[in-house]
């Protein structure tokens, strides 16, 4: 990771100061537990990790994506009509 933050939260399992932290890292640690996985964050700067720095601010924003229509209606059929569409873009709406 090149987010000393990040690494800081999640080695101590979560942050005093931020809530939204500390929630993300509890599921994330429950999630390892529960898998039998041990987690730990290692501090990597960015132009030691180009590959991953450059993916991480990587914004394409011409991208559209779609549920496959079969799934699609399949989990209507079983959940309903979904009333907000959180795939919407500025392109799409």
């Amino acid at each position: 990771m090149d987010n000393a933050s990040a690494v800081h939260c999640l080695n101590r399992q979560g942050s005093s100061k931020s809530e939204a932290l500390l929630s993300l890292s509890e599921r994330i640690f429950q999630e390892a537990s529960v898998r039998s996985f041990h987690l730990s964050a290692l501090y990597v700067p960015g132009e030691e990790n180009l590959w991953a720095d450059a993916l991480s601010r990587f914004q394409h924003t011409s991208v559209e994506w779609q549920l496959c229509p079969k799934v699609f209606r399949s989990l209507g059929n079983r959940w309903g009509t979904p009333q907000v569409d959180l795939f919407a873009s500025p392109t799409t709406a």
